[in-house]
């Protein structure tokens, strides 16, 4: 008898002990001990391994030859999302509301509507999805395109190439975190993107690290559409750059309330689902919880951004900084 109530008593005690670990366990932790399915990988936004890119790809001679391993993960640059929750229906429906801020709309006004070439390699391109929300049935129409996404076809056909370089350059004491260049038409994302923190004043530091390579991306996509629209040549530098910052965040704000529907949809079925490991219900619940209000964290740094692009404009105007650079960065300070 007092073996069977000692083999209880440390049952109970291996319990309480797991539960607690639970609270503050990593997805890595997790998954090393048994105690997080490895499944939930798709929710691990915070999760280096999982989110940023480790090895070449693309096209651009300014890259390193690093090649991947079959031995790891190896995270893709988030372009096909972007293009996804812009074209796919189920996912635009929901980011719409988010990409009919005035600042992004005026943006776009001036780019041209799509070209016959444009369309052939949109008909091509819209085969292959990669969804945030995975749906069983869900195709692009392109007869049923509105004027957002019509200006987004030239947006996206105007890039030669998105391509990750295993690379951190520095200039002037700031990181170089992506670039776009309007010669070229090339989107280049370097290494240790996902770890911006603060990139031309804006800070992003609070957001899990799929926020902060979105946001990169994001904001090199900003200038595209600035350069397609013809505003590039026009403005300084500066300005530039903060013009695609606040278009930048405003879709990662977009992207944020797609991911969240992807993390309360992992929650539901966790909660359902018989067969899972001692911390996977206290993962998720966590991580929902955790990353719940990024929208608003969003739009709290839009308003900011907004306020900072206005300033910057105004001392452009006033400055002798050149128009026409030859490249765009995005850079984060580190000399502060």
């Amino acid at each position: 008898m007092k073996t069977v109530i000692s083999f209880i008593v440390l049952w109970l005690s291996g319990l309480t002990i797991v539960k607690a670990q639970c609270k503050i366990i990593t997805f890595e932790q997790g998954v090393a001990q048994h105690l997080i399915t490895q499944d939930l990988f798709a929710t691990a936004i915070d999760y280096q391994q999982f989110i940023c890119p480790q090895y070449f790809q693309g096209d651009t001679t300014q890259c390193g030859t690093i090649t991947s391993s079959h031995d790891n993960w190896d995270a893709s640059l988030p372009d096909g999302l972007i293009f996804t929750a812009i074209f796919n229906a189920s996912e635009y429906v929901l980011i719409k509301p988010v990409l009919k801020d005035p600042f992004f709309l005026d943006a776009i006004a001036k780019v041209p509507d799509p070209s016959p070439e444009a369309m052939v390699w949109f008909n091509n391109r819209k085969i292959g999805n990669e969804m945030v929300i995975p749906l069983e049935d869900d195709t692009i129409h392109v007869d049923s395109l509105d004027h957002i996404q019509k200006k987004m076809i030239t947006v996206f056909y105007n890039i030669r190439s998105w391509t990750f370089c295993p690379e951190t350059p520095t200039i002037s004491g700031g990181l170089i975190r992506g670039v776009f260049n309007p010669g070229t038409k090339k989107i280049v994302i370097y290494k240790d993107a996902c770890l911006a923190d603060k990139v031309y004043d804006s800070d992003v530091s609070s957001a899990a690290l799929a926020f902060k390579l979105f946001f990169v991306s994001s904001h090199e996509l900003g200038h595209v559409v600035d350069d397609a629209s013809g505003k590039l040549a026009d403005i300084f530098k500066t300005e530039a750059e903060y013009r695609a910052n606040v278009f930048g965040l405003i879709m990662t704000e977009a992207f944020s309330k797609l991911v969240n529907m992807r993390l309360t949809g992992f929650q539901k079925v966790i909660h359902n689902y018989p067969n899972i490991l001692p911390c996977d219900i206290a993962y998720i619940d966590r991580t929902v919880k955790t990353w719940s209000t990024m929208d608003q964290y969003f739009v709290a740094r839009i308003a900011e951004a907004k306020t900072l692009l206005k300033q910057n404009s105004d001392f452009a105007k006033l400055s002798k900084a050149q128009k026409n650079w030859n490249i765009y960065a995005c850079l984060q300070n580190t000399s502060k």
